[in-house]
């Protein structure tokens, strides 16, 4: 399936991403940095593109403590992000551009736009351009629009949240359902269940809603529930603690027509890791992909030894949807490939800088030796090192 994917971030002037830019996004994209690196604020970037553009951007401003906590410290230039997409291989690129300042102790947009870039266009052409509450756009490609700009108010409303309500806007549609597509995942280090039974299509940020989604496969698409399963009992095989015989047992008696309800029965799982692997498992086979999650610190819920096996997951998952994954352990980033891995930290000015493995000196030949990244980088034999690496090593012979 080729569905939308984001291949360009560029942010200034949000908390440590004072200028910090993303090339060449991999369906699988992984961060890897120790805590305080700026992982979970490449996070909240999205997160709080999301939020803006559903329940207002004051509302999200104010979550996270305004200006005063948002903006890179020592700076009063306004906040910028800028992301790209494509809604599929074959399409032009779309843009996103969003620059939000502060006036009288309230948010406002300062520019907005989105911009279709493809050949026949050149350097790019924009369906929404707002520049201090001026708004103009496009329906077509064809036609000059060389009527005034609207007003657009209140200044804090993202003009992209009201346009996308026009189907003469496909561009625009289009990155409307992107965004709303986005899924956060946030759980808690004991899972723990909804008291409704009720069926749910869509496993939560926190996945307290398993069981309800169980039940809606089981009652809806129990094919999908079979795959599910089978992918479960394929990456829970060779872990320690873990029965395969268990998977099956669950299995079968969530399809048996025996009354039992789904929440109760996984409450009588005693495996953490095997309920949060079926939840990652739930999430990545949705039968309507997501189009971008975010995981972070898989490590705080899983058995370290379950990280490997949770990198190959989602990079099968990869066809269908965008994943990007925070970690601060070498076991996860041991099972990546250079391109779809990124080492964050922050510089001398307390910056966060991003490298992508990929453009290490020497990272070939340190792989065609038999090295894995996580150990490389927990030796500290890149150039970016891991804290508690105490020297750099010397380079392979290439």
């Amino acid at each position: 399936m080729d569905l939308p994917r984001i291949d360009h971030l560029k942010v200034q002037n949000y908390r440590s991403l004072k200028d910090f830019e993303l090339k060449d996004l991999t369906p699988l994209t992984v961060f890897l940095g120790p805590n305080g690196s700026g992982k979970s604020t490449v996070f909240d970037i999205f997160s709080f593109v999301s939020e803006a553009f559903q329940t207002g951007l004051r509302g999200a401003w104010e979550k996270r403590g305004k200006f005063q906590e948002m903006r890179t410290h020592g700076s009063d230039q306004p906040i910028v992000i800028d992301f790209s997409f494509r809604e599929n291989a074959e399409a032009p690129v779309t843009t996103y551009h969003l620059k939000i300042d502060e006036r009288d102790g309230s948010p406002f947009v300062e520019e907005e736009w989105v911009q279709w870039r493809g050949t026949r266009y050149g350097a790019g052409f924009k369906f929404i351009d707002l520049k201090r509450g001026m708004a103009m756009s496009r329906a077509r490609l064809d036609i000059k629009d060389n009527r005034p700009p609207d007003q657009i108010s209140p200044s804090d409303v993202l003009t992209l949240s009201v346009l996308s309500q026009f189907p003469k806007l496909p561009r625009v549609v289009a990155l409307r359902q992107f965004i709303k597509s986005w899924h956060f995942s946030h759980m808690a280090k004991s899972l723990t269940f909804k008291t409704d039974n009720g069926p749910e299509q869509r496993l939560s940020d926190s996945a307290d809603n398993l069981a309800n989604v169980i039940l809606f496969l089981k009652q809806t698409q129990p094919w999908v529930l079979d795959k599910i399963f089978q992918v479960l009992a394929h990456r829970l095989q060779d872990a320690e603690h873990i029965d395969p015989q268990t998977i099956r047992d669950l299995q079968q008696r969530l399809k048996a027509k025996d009354g039992a309800e789904p929440k109760e029965i996984l409450q009588a799982v005693q495996s953490q890791d095997k309920l949060k692997m079926l939840s990652y498992v739930t999430l990545m086979h949705d039968p309507n992909p997501l189009e971008l999650i975010t995981i972070e610190e898989p490590e705080n819920h899983l058995e370290l030894k379950l990280l490997p096996e949770l990198a190959s997951e989602c990079r099968t998952a990869g066809i269908n949807t965008h994943i990007m994954i925070s970690t601060h352990t070498a076991q996860l980033a041991n099972a990546l490939k250079p391109r779809e891995l990124w080492i964050l930290h922050k510089d001398s000015s307390g910056r966060t800088r991003a490298k992508r493995a990929a453009d290490m000196p020497f990272i070939d030949a340190y792989l065609n030796d038999g090295s894995l990244l996580g150990d490389l980088w927990a030796k500290g034999f890149f150039d970016v090192a891991h804290p508690d690496a105490l020297e750099l090593k010397p380079t392979p012979t290439e």
